[in-house]
């Protein structure tokens, strides 16, 4: 363009919002299947005691996949139900 200003527009700057989308659910699949295994070894290895440590923590984090991962226990027969209401209520 002789004598103008040449402006070029590429679709990178307009990408953000797409960017952002994806590393926030990369994100939040990574923090929930890390809980769920957690949730897992903690009642493999310690028992009910693993698990109150697992919601206090959870809890701590404000997470809701322990209340996912307790129900899942408690439906499945590894957990009793009166163990999996208390400590919902510790994630809370």
């Amino acid at each position: 363009m002789p004598g103008g200003v040449h402006v070029e527009r590429h679709r990178t700057e307009r990408i953000g919002w797409l960017r952002a989308a994806v590393l926030g659910a990369n994100d939040g699949i990574v923090s929930t299947a890390s809980l769920i295994v957690g949730v897992a070894a903690a009642k493999e290895y310690f028992g009910s005691s693993g698990l109150y440590a697992v919601a206090i923590l959870s809890g701590l984090a404000d997470m809701d996949a322990i209340t996912l991962s307790i129900t899942q226990l408690v439906h499945g027969g590894t957990l009793a139900a009166n163990t999996g209401w208390r400590l919902i209520l510790v994630a809370g």
